[in-house]
């Protein structure tokens, strides 16, 4: 699997999360569900995001590392 794949498969998944708790939020109203939300679901963006850019950074160094063997 390629970097590219790879990103396009954690944004799919982090859009999919995102709908699934939308879904949970509309019958799950409580205090846990909040501190759930707060502590899990809303650290999900900023982590993909990381793992974006390092993916980013790794398809960058893939590609240079194929360049200087060849």
């Amino acid at each position: 699997m390629s970097v590219t794949v790879g990103q396009a498969k954690l944004k799919d998944a982090q859009k999919k999360l995102a709908v699934k708790w939308q879904s949970a939020r509309n019958v799950w109203r409580d205090q846990a569900a909040e501190r759930f939300g707060n502590d899990f679901i809303e650290t999900v963006p900023p982590a993909v995001n990381s793992a974006m850019n390092a993916m980013t950074r790794l398809a960058d160094l893939l590609a240079t590392t194929k360049r200087d063997c060849q």
